[in-house]
């Protein structure tokens, strides 16, 4: 275990999509910016990451969530920075919505009851009908 803090409790990688966008309103009403729980937002377009931050906060918070780049996975000296800002698991295109259940249910087993409950919600929110 690595005993360096790091910058952020929480990065919403894929902020633009639309569970990512999901997740940034939630933290954002949950736990506002600037407080105690550190996180940014992060994904491979700083004009649409940009756009969240407008959509989702007051003007005077913008400032306060910071915004992360991501650079190709593929690439080892990118998944190196990637981990070194706190990424645990990647998943490069193309993929299904299979290859993230396992990832999902390991995420689940860890969380609070509260928490789970959330992911959960936001899963449904994202399986075909």
């Amino acid at each position: 275990m690595n005993a360096e803090p790091r910058e952020f409790d929480v990065i919403v990688w894929g902020a633009t999509g639309f569970t990512g966008q999901l997740v940034v309103e939630y933290l954002v009403e949950t736990y506002g910016v600037g407080g105690e729980l550190r996180w940014a937002i992060a994904g491979r377009n700083r004009g649409k990451l940009e756009a969240v931050r407008h959509t989702c906060l007051a003007e005077s918070q913008r400032d306060q969530l910071p915004v992360i780049v991501a650079v190709d996975a593929c690439q080892p000296d990118a998944m190196f920075s990637l981990l070194n800002l706190g990424a645990a698991d990647f998943i490069t295109p193309p993929f299904k919505e299979i290859d993230i259940l396992p990832r999902m249910w390991r995420l689940l087993k860890r969380k609070t009851k509260e928490e789970t409950l959330v992911v959960k919600a936001l899963w449904n929110k994202c399986l075909p009908n």
